[in-house]
């Protein structure tokens, strides 16, 4: 009986090892399973059914069970160059036995995949051997934190130092040498995080290798004699669209670092000291040119300067760090994608600055923070034209504020208590103007001296759960207004992460003449997120004064919003898709005070990738009536929209081919008015070579008789118009090497609007027709830019930028003949036209304290 329980087990383990052989041992183990059909009939159905079961049992057992890891203490120094010559690779454990997270969950992986790990008082190492056939290896040359983007082949590494299965680094190098990394925040992945690590990657007859480097200054992790972090490996194949992990990812269940697996063996390590510097020195020259026709009758206006700043990074304990900048240039950022604005809210612009994207999540929470309000736009802008004089010209009206100091202080606890500070500083601006006639000239002050600041308390639980608490501020000197805001967050998840329960609150109040504005913002909601099935029961309260807009974002205030959603996804692939679902939701708005009506919103839609690797998503909403309090730009003032219908669709081709990106179109209807919207666009990306790209964007939209407030003239009247926009982006991306890349990115956006018909609005909130509204509101928008970037990493985290800005824009309005003008004529006017010219060059080195003083890793401060 022993023996046949021995026969059982290994049999088990020759269906599970077969897997990973090659031809010629599988052929081996098939001679001997073909041994077994010698036992009589009846016996043999038996052991087939009873090894059934328990390869079954073993695989589930491997699957659900989370997998841990030895890392081994290496006393030799591993150079980083791809091979795995140093002796200390022989003795490391062996990571394999990865598992499809892609297209394919849960399922068997298509190539082999082996890992090792190893590590000394300094750093992480870590060997990857990805199993492939080297001519099928993709190698898209990509530029730094790009990796995920491109069509290459990837591997990744992600460490939980915490082990709170809430947070994490992810370092991603590409087969063709290119790095990305991630900060993983309470499972959401902050991709504008940078570390200064090592990697080097080949390609050989096997497959493709990566060797790594990840010093421990990168990481916070707690004081302790033994370490047990979080940790995942995983692997992408962009030929055949798939993902391997070493611990499996079940799309089921709610959250990322949950399902890591576990690294042990680390012992005797001390955070090291966490003290870095980034001196900078710039250069910049300007070159404005004006319209001829102008006051200064064409005369260019040239400058340039020569600056330095210093960004530090210091790690104050194994907890806590503290980054400051010291008059912070970022003439590297890529320029906004500005448009004509025609609705009565202000334009969301993203945040390109690396100091206010890089570990800013706890400043992201509750929404009220947006870091564009620092450095921005002085408050008081509009206030050069308003004070102009007889003969008088503005000659210089800064359009950013100059930050002179910026600070943040972050952290989190063995506890999972975190901590966050950002402090800012801008100098008053202050706008230039001349008289043409005396040649004198006068200041207007546009921006007072202002202090910003952010103060984030959080506490993270068990399953996902946290509390934090959140407090902005806004002091200006002199008689400006002072703001704050405050908020308190509650989220609750229950021990099997499927229930989810949010409560919000945050109070804001204006401050000036020592008067208090107070407002409220609350909301709440309860959700089921794990699982095929779920569903979300939401609620939202904003008062008519909530204002945190001195430090934060807003739109609509002043209303109550209800929402009920359910969606079902599938995650199992069919004979068209791989992986599908699908949604519907009601939306019920109403006024806060009066208690009336504003919208009744009823949405569905659907998303599917297919087996192709093309996505399709889709959706549509329908409201019976709008009741639109904004649209007027008077408070309170009503504007009713009738039955309107919202549609569109949009594809995603195949990632893996040379020519890949996205369409879409989009049609909004109101049968009523005759009006109709359509939007239509189409982003191609063409993969030239392995190191060249070219991205696209492509868009436009036209309008048909929509009922709108004339933003043109502002003066309370509607019209009835049509529009037609274009814009052309067009992106040149060159990687010459994982270090040197370079990029011209070229956009023109072109609007013209042109009203056929003017009314007045009543109080009922209906459009009456005003037949003897004579003034000209046609308007013609035109926004052209072109940035070239040129980027070389020289050194780890030591970068040369050289960046050549030209921008100009166009502005007409109550010109007749807008409605004729065609795209071509236009755009030629538009390159014509006077233009801004600018070029930097940068160069920032990183000093860190433990590569001049590398053994006083103990020194604590």
């Amino acid at each position: 009986m022993r023996r046949v329980y021995q026969i059982l087990l290994h049999f088990v383990g020759v269906i599970y090892y077969l897997r990973d052989c090659n031809e010629i041992e599988k052929l081996n183990y098939l001679i001997l399973i073909k041994q077994f059909l010698k036992i009589k009939y009846l016996l043999f159905i038996l052991l087939f059914l009873v090894v059934r079961i328990a390869v079954s049992q073993t695989l589930d057992e491997i699957m659900a069970t989370a997998k841990c890891y030895h890392a081994c203490r290496t006393t030799q120094n591993i150079h980083i160059d791809g091979f795995d010559k140093e002796d200390s690779w022989r003795v490391a454990d062996t990571a394999d036995h990865f598992i499809q997270f892609e297209p394919k969950p849960l399922g068997q992986a298509s190539l082999r995949t082996q890992v090792r790990m190893l590590y000394d008082n300094s750093a992480i190492y870590i060997f990857a051997k990805m199993f492939d056939r080297p001519g099928e290896i993709r190698q898209e040359m990509s530029p730094r934190d790009a990796v995920e983007f491109a069509a290459t082949d990837y591997f990744t590494c992600s460490i939980d130092p915490y082990n709170d299965n809430q947070n994490g680094y992810r370092f991603i190098v590409g087969a063709s040498g290119a790095q990305s990394d991630v900060r993983i925040i309470n499972h959401a992945s902050d991709h504008s995080w940078d570390a200064v690590w090592e990697s080097r990657c080949r390609v050989a007859e096997d497959g493709w290798y990566a060797e790594i480097r990840i010093p421990f200054y990168n990481i916070r992790f707690p004081r302790k004699d033994e370490h047990t972090f979080g940790l995942q490996f995983a692997r992408s194949i962009n030929r055949l669209a798939e993902i391997d992990t070493w611990t499996q990812l079940n799309p089921q269940v709610n959250g990322v670092v949950n399902q890591w697996g576990d690294l042990e063996g680390i012992r005797d390590i001390r955070p090291p000291v966490r003290l870095q510097f980034y001196p900078y020195v710039a250069g910049l020259f300007r070159h404005q040119q004006t319209d001829v026709s102008s006051e200064q009758h064409g005369k260019p206006l040239s400058s340039t300067a020569l600056s330095g700043g210093l960004d530090v990074k210091w790690g104050i304990n194994e907890n806590f760090t503290l980054d400051a900048t010291l008059i912070p240039n970022f003439g590297q950022v890529v320029s906004d994608s500005r448009r004509l604005n025609t609705s009565p809210f202000e334009l969301y612009f993203q945040e390109r600055r690396p100091f206010f994207t890089e570990g800013t999540d706890l400043f992201n929470k509750g929404g009220v923070f947006y870091s564009r309000r620092i450095g921005g736009q002085p408050a008081n802008y509009n206030r050069a034209n308003q004070e102009l004089r007889r003969n008088e010209i503005i000659e210089n009206n800064p359009t950013e504020t100059q930050l002179i100091n910026a600070i943040k202080f972050t952290g989190r606890t063995s506890s999972n208590f975190g901590l966050g500070i950002l402090n800012a500083v801008t100098a008053p601006a202050m706008a230039k103007l001349r008289d043409t006639l005396s040649g004198t000239v006068r200041y207007v002050k546009t921006s007072e001296l202002t202090n910003f600041n952010v103060s984030v308390i959080d506490q993270i639980f068990p399953n996902n759960s946290y509390l934090s608490f959140i407090q902005t501020s806004t002091l200006r000197s002199g008689n400006s207004p002072d703001a704050s805001v405050s908020g308190l967050l509650y989220q609750l998840q229950d021990p099997k992460n499927t229930y989810r329960l949010n409560l919000n609150a945050r109070m804001s109040a204006v401050i000036q003449n020592s008067k208090s504005s107070p407002g409220f913002n609350a909301d709440w909601g309860f959700s089921k997120v794990n699982g095929s099935w779920n569903w979300s029961l939401q609620q939202n309260i904003v008062d008519s004064r909530w204002d945190p807009s001195d430090l934060g974002y807003v739109q609509e205030r002043n209303y109550i919003s209800n929402t009920a959603s359910i969606s079902y996804n599938n995650y199992k692939p069919g004979k068209l898709t791989l992986q599908s679902s699908s949604w519907v939701g009601l939306n019920y708005f109403q006024r806060d005070v009066p208690r009336t009506y504003q919208n009744f919103l009823i949405e569905g839609g659907s998303w599917a990738k297919l087996k192709n690797q093309w996505t399709i998503n889709s959706w549509i909403k329908y409201s019976p009536y709008v009741n639109d309090f904004y649209e007027a730009r008077e408070n309170g003032k009503l504007f009713v929209m009738p039955e309107n219908w919202l549609g569109g669709i949009q594809t995603g081709m195949d990632p893996r081919k040379r020519i890949r990106g996205y369409a879409y179109t989009a049609m909004l209807v109101v049968p009523s008015w005759n009006e109709k919207i359509v939007d239509m666009g189409f982003g191609p990306i063409f993969r030239v070579s392995s190191r060249f790209n070219v991205e696209t964007n492509f868009s436009l939209s036209r309008t048909w008789n929509a009922r709108a407030y004339n933003f043109v003239q502002g003066d309370g009247s509607f019209g009835q118009r049509q529009a037609l926009s274009r814009t052309n982006n067009i992106i040149f991306n060159v990687n010459l090497s994982p270090y040197i890349s370079l990029s011209a990115n070229l956009r023109h956006y072109w609007i013209k609007i042109w009203y056929s018909r003017f009314y007045q609005l009543q109080e009922n909130g209906i459009l009456k027709e005003d037949n003897g509204y004579v003034k000209v509101s046609d308007v013609n928008q035109n926004y052209f830019n072109l940035d070239f970037l040129l980027t070389w990493q020289f050194a780890p985290g030591s970068f040369v930028n050289l960046i050549w800005k030209n921008a100009t824009d166009q502005y007409g309005a109550g010109v007749t003949d807008i409605r004729n003008g065609r795209y071509w004529d236009n755009l030629q006017q538009t390159l014509s036209g006077p233009k801004l010219n600018q070029v930097t060059i940068k160069v920032n080195y990183f000093m860190d304290y433990n590569k001049f003083f590398p053994h006083r890793n103990s020194v604590n401060f």
